[in-house]
């Protein structure tokens, strides 16, 4: 893709989502934001954003997963991968070094994400939106073959993501899309999942969440004694 067909993408994209003129102040600091020179990506913000959305739309249409559209050409798929990185312009650190930190971008995103379209999307879907975007920094890939790695990964997953149709094939499709658009693309590890394991778990007794409000019940009944 040429870099005007990227940035004149992300423009109307943007501007579709939080037009300039009803969120000005939200729509600058996402169109102006850039990341410095790093290993992770030597693309800029706005290309990854739209080559990322293009991707994730790619790999759901093939099975058929969040192809409802949103707005003229615009799927769900699109918008997750399009917007999954749109919390770093909120939460950027830079630390004695010179070096740019986003953590808690992922669920910065996810927040912004439900207060923007609680009144426009289903909330089934809206739901699975903020999870996968509040989720896309978890680590699925398995560097351990192991049973035991691969069950402690399952227990995670199983205890403490809500029960959504699909999730973790929506969520190693984003995986897939985040990482094979970073330039030079990131190498893509089996993945250390059991989808269909159903085990019993212990209550963790201390654990912390980024609330998300479509989450709380859910996570209020696993918190239970």
């Amino acid at each position: 893709m040429e870099s005007s067909d990227f940035a004149s993408e992300f423009k109307r994209v943007l501007s579709l989502i939080y037009p300039p003129y009803d969120f000005p102040d939200l729509y600058c600091r996402i169109f102006n934001f850039n990341w410095f020179p790093n290993p992770h990506h030597q693309e800029c913000f706005q290309k990854h954003c739209v080559d990322v959305a293009h991707r994730m739309d790619a790999l759901c249409r093939r099975d058929h997963l969040l192809q409802e559209i949103w707005k003229e050409d615009i799927t769900y798929a699109y918008l997750v991968g399009f917007l999954h990185d749109i919390g770093k312009p909120f939460v950027t650190r830079i630390n004695f070094f010179g070096q740019q930190g986003f953590r808690g971008h992922a669920q910065v995103g996810a927040r912004l994400v439900t207060l923007r379209f609680q009144d426009e999307i289903p909330e089934d879907v809206l739901l699975t939106m903020g999870v996968l975007i509040d989720c896309h920094m978890c680590c699925l890939r398995n560097l351990s073959f192991s049973s035991e790695h691969r069950l402690r990964v399952n227990a995670i997953l199983h205890m403490y993501l809500p029960p959504i149709p699909h999730l973790l094939s929506l969520l190693m499709c984003l995986h897939s899309a985040d990482q094979s658009s970073k330039q030079p693309p990131s190498k893509w590890m089996a993945l250390a999942i059991y989808t269909k394991l159903h085990l019993l778990f212990e209550k963790i007794v201390e654990w912390s969440f980024f609330s998300l409000d479509l989450w709380d019940q859910e996570k209020a009944r696993l918190l239970e004694p």
